[in-house]
């Protein structure tokens, strides 16, 4: 396991849900919603991928690494995005609200989560060789 490179798509996780959380708050007709949340999770397991792809490109592929991974990236996630997404972007986003709305939160978190420790599993069976 490579710390700096957990730490690293743990930030890079956390600027993509701020980036996205943001722009999805300037579309006038979308408002703080299910199709807004909907919005959220679907562009989240996009960014996802493509990260999980480049974390196992240099790291051990098993389910403890991903076990690892999304249990850093889940809880630095939530960190960082109540220590600094909510004060610095307060005025930004629809609503201060839909960090209180700990369901939506919860699924996003556990999102992360499900996924990165899906994909330590998945990847190591799709790329492992057999001997």
């Amino acid at each position: 396991m490579n710390i700096k490179k957990t730490f690293l798509f743990s930030i890079a996780v956390w600027l993509f849900l701020s980036l996205i959380m943001y722009l999805l708050s300037l579309i006038p007709f979308l408002e703080k919603n299910i199709y807004y949340f909907t919005s959220i999770w679907i562009l989240l397991i996009i960014k996802l991928f493509f990260l999980c792809k480049w974390y196992f490109r240099d790291v051990a592929i098993n389910t403890k690494n991903g076990f690892i991974l999304g249990s850093f990236t889940a809880v630095s996630t939530l960190i960082l995005g109540f220590y600094i997404t909510i004060p610095f972007l307060k005025q930004y986003l629809i609503d201060i609200s839909i960090f209180e709305e700990y369901f939506y939160l919860l699924v996003i978190i556990l999102e992360i989560f499900l996924f990165c420790l899906y994909a330590g599993f998945e990847f190591d069976k799709t790329f492992t060789k057999n001997k």
